[in-house]
């Protein structure tokens, strides 16, 4: 168990914010810059389908580009 300082009654803590996988590097380098001891991540997992993309992905291009190549 943690014990609390002297006069202090709680551990006060930011509010939890809800970001994208994305951005996790980008709050982590905000830490950093920060000079944090140390913050909390949690990651929520939930089961999805992940639907087609509208434009063709980079690695597309290249798997298409492999098969003319040889």
């Amino acid at each position: 168990m943690l014990s609390l300082p002297y006069h202090k009654n709680h551990y006060p803590f930011h509010e939890a914010q809800t970001i994208h996988v994305a951005e996790i590097g980008k709050h982590i380098n905000i830490a950093e810059e920060q000079q944090l001891n140390s913050f909390y991540l949690e990651i929520l997992a939930k089961p999805a389908k992940r639907t087609a993309r509208p434009n063709a992905s980079v690695y597309d291009s290249l798997d298409s580009n492999s098969d003319t190549q040889e």
